[in-house]
């Protein structure tokens, strides 16, 4: 075994005791022996970033479903924001990404576009923390049939 894999073993050790440290550090290493045959590289250059993102993960896990959720993925290749110990914060990116991407819905309101030859009063309308969290959002607005757009602070 040689140095890295001996300092994988060592930094698991603090978290799961030395005998299970060795087992976890085999499936590891066979991860990336799996992961590298597939990318057609060499196994020490994946070796090197998910030993340790696989430690990071037994290191933060707070309990013994989640360091079994880590070995699953260890089990089934999964890495990266992918992997169990990040679905919250994958969930809820994907949800913000989402949210970002949906255009605002038309709202009829009681301000007249200010374009001319245009009489819309339909707008999108949208809000945004641009300033510092103790000063109001700004309101941002965009007539529905001409486009043009402004806010309001």
């Amino acid at each position: 075994m040689d140095h890295k894999r001996r300092s994988v073993v060592r930094a698991l050790m603090k978290v799961v005791g030395p005998k299970s440290a060795e087992n976890y550090e085999k499936a590891i290493y066979d991860m990336c022996s799996r992961v590298a045959e597939k990318d057609e590289v060499e196994c020490d250059a994946v070796y090197a970033s998910l030993s340790y993102e696989k430690v990071g993960q037994f290191v933060a896990s707070r309990s013994r479903e989640e360091r079994e959720a880590v070995f699953a993925d260890i089990r089934g290749d999964v890495c990266g924001w992918k992997s169990a110990i990040y679905k919250p914060q994958y969930e809820n990116k994907m949800r913000l990404l989402k949210r970002s991407r949906e255009k605002p819905k038309a709202v009829k309101g009681d301000r007249k576009c200010k374009a001319k030859g245009c009489d819309s009063d339909e707008f999108y309308v949208w809000s945004q923390q641009t300033r510092s969290g103790d000063e109001g959002m700004t309101h941002y607005f965009q007539c529905a049939k001409c486009g043009k757009r402004g806010r309001e602070k």
